[in-house]
């Protein structure tokens, strides 16, 4: 059985279908960003995101 890619867009969906907000989606970024860097780093991976949009996303949280 072959298990289907789930990524960014995955997730970003069925954040929002949840109810979660934008401006919520980014706190969680600065809170991973701030708490678990590393962590972070492996969760944007993950998902499939390239190199330069995962640099871009640890910049903004890290304010």
């Amino acid at each position: 059985m072959e298990m289907s890619k789930f990524g960014k867009q995955d997730l970003i969906s069925i954040l929002k279908e949840s109810g979660v907000s934008e401006e919520s989606m980014k706190k969680v970024h600065c809170l991973l960003e701030a708490k678990y860097p590393e962590t972070h780093q492996k969760f944007l991976e993950a998902l499939g995101i390239d190199a330069t949009e995962i640099r871009e996303i640890r910049k903004f949280s890290a304010k």
